[in-house]
This record gives C-alpha cells, structure tokens and sequence, in this order.
C-alpha cells in the first residue's frame, strides 16, 4: 500500500500519488481538481457515529460506552451536533439501537444519507425520518417511513437548495447507524 487515506478531503495529495504511480509528470496535468458540483456554504462535514471516530454527540450521557445506556437528546443543537433518544450502544464504529430510539442532529445541506444496517437476527427495522418536523421524502423513502432490511447507503433527504434544520431518525427496533454523508 502506498498511501491511505478516509473521508473527505486530501484530493490534490490524492491525485498526486495517482499521477505518479501511473507515471504522469506532465505540467499539462493540474495539480488542482476543479469541483464538478455546486459549494454549500458551511455544510455539515461528514459524521460518524461510533466512539473511535465520533464528533460533536453532545448527549449528557455521552462517552464511550460498550455496553446499553438509555440516551436523551439535548434540548439546543448547535450546527453539526447529535444526539441519540431511547438505549443504545456506542460500539467503536456505530451506534446500535437497543430497541425504539432516536437520532437528532442539526445540519446544513441539501442532500442526506446515512450508513444503516439491521441488527444480526433482526429482519429488518422500521425508520421514520423528519426534518424541521415535516416528513422527508426521498427515492428511499416515502411519507418520512421506510424499511432498513440491508446494510448500506439510505438517502434521507434530498433538496435543490441547502437547508438548515434538525432530521430526526425514529427506529421501531434494533438498527446500526455508521455515518453521515452531507451534500
């Protein structure tokens, strides 16, 4: 291996070890890579859930905690700050609902999806979402309601225009929550 690197960011260094493995050092090449979509100004950076890598949970019950503690969700969010509802378990890479439970985070963006699995044994979890209070509609979902029965990637919302405001993710049982995406 001869570079690694996670999540957002790092695209010129990124670029650079491409050209150069691939034997490319032409200064007709940019060492710079125009973005191909529209910014959203101060957009909720990429968050993830599980205590080795989480930011901003600003649940008063917050820490690294293996094991099942019942969560409550701070009145005032500030921007890019969550918090979970109900019991779950902060494992190293995910949170895992224990049962229902919530996730509330403020974002700013225009597009939302997050990382979800059901729980081994568990068939599938059903998953209410809103924002602002208003059920959200995407291609994953319809009414705010769908169902988690596979892991992978679910769009949560889906503007033309980044918006401020909190989602709110209400599962009836067991699920696994990795990270969020914004665009």
């Amino acid at each position: 291996m001869v570079f690694s690197h996670f999540g957002e960011g790092e695209y010129e260094k990124s670029e650079m070890i491409i050209q150069g493995l691939l034997g490319i050092n032409d200064t007709a090449v940019s060492s710079s890579i125009p973005s191909t979509r529209a910014t959203t100004k101060q957009r909720t950076a990429e968050t993830y859930l599980g205590y080795q890598r989480a930011k901003y949970f600003v649940s008063p019950e917050a820490g690294p905690r293996t094991e099942e503690t019942i969560y409550s969700i701070p009145e005032d969010l500030a921007s890019g700050q969550w918090g979970l509802e109900g019991r779950w378990i902060q494992n190293a890479k995910d949170v895992e609902s224990q049962g229902p439970g919530a996730l509330e985070i403020l974002f700013r963006a225009e597009k939302i999806y997050l990382v979800m699995e059901p729980v081994e044994g568990e068939t599938y979890s059903e998953i209410r979402v809103t924002v602002n209070g208003e059920p959200a509609n995407t291609p994953d979902m319809v009414d705010g309601k769908f169902i988690c029965d596979e892991s992978r990637l679910y769009q949560l919302f889906d503007q033309r225009e980044a918006v401020e405001g909190i989602i709110r993710i209400e599962t009836s049982g067991p699920v696994r929550f990795f990270a969020f995406t914004f665009g």
